[in-house]
């Protein structure tokens, strides 16, 4: 591959980043191992706030490489049904059924990661 080709690049899972990845850990993982720190970082915060397997469904999703930015501050997130089904959320509200009723859902999780793991990483550079 020469350094102009990007037809096998891989890029960090991280909401917002997209770096490229270039050792084959990186790859593995999905994203940056200082991403990969900081999302870590996030999830412990928002650990007490959330179920651990609402956590769980979170961190596949983000390193499933299927959130999308949709506009600043709000993502695109698969369900996790598989269905085809994604829903939108902004960290306060979720368009998914349990968002409807009112409850936390897991989808809420990842804009306050991608916002945690963001400000982790400037404060860092």
């Amino acid at each position: 591959m020469t350094s102009t080709d990007t037809s096998e690049q891989h890029h960090c899972q991280r909401p917002g980043c997209k770096g490229i990845l270039r050792s084959p850990e990186s790859i593995a993982r999905g994203m940056s191992e200082r991403c990969d720190r900081r999302v870590r970082q996030a999830e412990a915060v928002i650990g007490a706030a959330f179920k651990p397997e609402q956590v769980e469904k979170a961190h596949a999703a983000i390193r499933s490489g299927q959130v999308t930015v949709e506009g600043p501050g709000l993502y695109g997130i698969p369900s996790s049904k598989n269905d085809g089904t994604r829903y939108a959320t902004d960290g306060a509200s979720c368009c998914c059924p349990a968002g409807a009723h009112d409850r936390k859902c897991w989808h809420l999780i990842i804009p306050i990661v991608a916002d945690l793991s963001r400000s982790s990483l400037a404060k860092a550079a």
